[in-house]
């Protein structure tokens, strides 16, 4: 009777702890894709919105101004969890769909209206490598003259939240937060 309880005290002992072991919240949640993307880089690392525009001369002989969307290539990033030797395991490539943006000024002013679900470009990061895509970060229709952001020196921040899934179905996000100004002249206008 005595080994008997003690055998089981024991195997309670190294259950309680193997358990934790088992439970490691480093891995996230199960229900996610075990390909978890991250944005590993943007360019420029500022989004620059020219409020005043481009002058361009037009065909008659008078200049227009045109305004353009502020964009930035962003470098997706992808891990995938627990095994690092799939790289071209098409189950494991994540493709996003729509993003979420939102803005916030620094000096608590108007800011561009915030864009939900947002339906974006199919953005394919596959397993184990990166993915490096143009986004619109403000559009033109934010910039300029009576737009929220038509005065320069205003600073504040966009933030992307990209959603998508894997080809199991399971859902995916990536995020990112990238300073804004706003300037007379940007040094890629239009690009």
């Amino acid at each position: 009777m005595r080994y008997a309880s003690f055998v089981i005290v024991l195997a309670l002992g190294c259950l309680a702890l193997v358990l934790p072991l088992g439970c490691n919240k480093s891995i996230g949640d199960p229900s996610d894709a075990e390909n978890q993307v991250t944005v590993a880089s943007v360019d420029p690392n500022m989004v620059c919105a020219d409020i005043d525009g481009t002058i361009q001369q037009g065909s008659g002989g008078g200049n227009t101004v045109v305004f353009y969307d502020a964009k930035n290539k962003l470098t997706f990033e992808s891990r995938v969890r627990g095994n690092a030797d799939i790289t071209s395991n098409v189950w494991s490539d994540v493709i996003f769909t729509s993003v979420d943006i939102t803005y916030q000024m620094n000096d608590g002013g108007p800011a561009p209206a915030p864009w939900f679900d947002r339906p974006a470009p199919a953005i394919t990061v596959k397993a184990n490598s990166t993915t490096t895509v143009d986004m619109i970060t403000v559009p033109v229709a934010d910039i300029g003259p009576g737009a929220p952001l038509d005065t320069a020196g205003r600073l504040g921040v966009v933030t992307m939240v990209f959603h998508g899934k894997d080809a199991a179905n399971q859902p995916a996000t990536a995020s990112v937060k990238i300073p804004l100004g706003t300037y007379n002249a940007c040094q890629a206008s239009g690009s």
